[in-house]
């Protein structure tokens, strides 16, 4: 597996003839787009793509529809922040409840809900679970 960035934005696109086609592209592009043709060309190369989007829930929509769309293999959720053990932070928050629409949309790129329902429960679900961790202590 490599970062995709690499390959499309950074390298003149030549070099891509020279990595090996087992290697899977994990593309990531963090904002909000309708689409990310980029991925077509990575497969029009003959590359096994994944799509890794960060915590924009409709950068995680998106990214999983396009996915879906050219028969990547999934999705990588990533995350770039430093979080405190004790998650008392937002970062925390958006990084727990980023990760839960990547599982959702993972499983369910076509998914007709509204991405503030499926904000709402993933925060709800953090929310319990932080409860519980706080009471153990």
């Amino acid at each position: 597996m490599m970062w995709g960035d690499m390959a499309v934005h950074k390298w003149d696109k030549k070099a891509l003839q020279f990595i090996n086609k087992d290697i899977i592209i994990c593309y990531w592009d963090y904002r909000s787009r309708e689409d990310y043709p980029e991925l077509d060309y990575l497969k029009e190369k003959g590359f096994t793509i994944i799509g890794t989007p960060w915590y924009a829930p409709l950068n995680i929509r998106n990214m999983a529809r396009a996915i879906f769309k050219r028969k990547g293999l999934g999705l990588i959720g990533s995350t770039w922040h430093l979080l405190q053990p004790n998650f008392q932070n937002q970062q925390a928050e958006n990084t727990y409840c980023s990760l839960l629409l990547v599982a959702h949309y993972s499983w369910r790129p076509e998914s007709q809900e509204s991405l503030d329902e499926i904000k709402d429960c993933a925060y709800g679900k953090f929310k319990t679970i932080m409860k519980s961790h706080v009471n153990k202590k």
